[in-house]
C-alpha cells in the first residue's frame, strides 16, 4: 500500500467597501484535505486499485457561504503485456457530493442556491506504449556566468 493525505489550512479573507450598498469584511478560517492511496491487489497478474478523496470545509466567496464539500474516486488499473499495456476502469465523485448548494445570508439578503448536477462519472481508458522513444542527449547548461 502506497498512501498519502495531505491537510492544507488557511484563512480566508473577503472584503468590498462598496458592493451594492452593503459592505461587507468577512473572514474564516478553514481547511482541506487530500487523499490518495494505492493498493497492490496482485503482482502476477500486476492489478492496482487507487482511492482518492478530496474534503473542503466550509468556505466563503463574497457574501456567499460555501458548504463543506468532497469527493472519492476509485480506479482499478490492469497492467500486461510486459508492462506495455494499461487497462483502466474508473469512477469518480462515487458518492455526488462535489456539487456545492450555496447560500447568502448577509445584510438585507437572503438566497439559497440548489444545484442539481450530477458530477459522478465511470470511464474506460486503454494506454498503449509501443517503445523506441529515445530521450535527446542534451548539454549541460553553463552555469558558470551566474556566479
Amino acid at each position: 500500500m502506497d498512501s498519502r493525505i495531505t491537510a492544507i489550512g488557511f484563512r480566508y479573507r473577503q472584503k468590498d467597501s462598496d458592493f451594492w450598498d452593503i459592505p461587507f469584511d468577512r473572514k474564516l478560517y478553514t481547511f482541506v484535505l487530500t487523499m490518495n492511496n494505492t493498493f497492490t491487489l496482485s503482482t502476477k497478474p500486476d492489478l492496482k486499485f487507487t482511492l482518492t478523496g478530496f474534503y473542503q470545509n466550509r468556505a466563503i466567496q463574497g457574501i456567499f457561504d460555501l458548504p463543506r464539500s468532497g469527493n472519492l474516486d476509485a480506479a482499478l488499473r490492469y497492467t500486461f503485456a510486459k508492462g506495455k499495456a494499461q487497462l483502466t476502469l474508473k469512477c469518480d465523485d462515487i458518492f455526488n457530493t462535489s456539487t456545492v448548494s450555496t447560500q447568502v445570508r448577509y445584510g438585507l439578503q437572503n438566497v439559497k442556491n440548489h444545484y442539481m448536477r450530477t458530477t459522478r462519472t465511470f470511464g474506460v481508458s486503454f494506454n498503449y506504449k509501443f517503445g523506441g522513444y529515445k530521450e535527446k542527449k542534451r548539454e549541460e547548461v553553463d552555469t558558470s556566468r551566474f556566479k
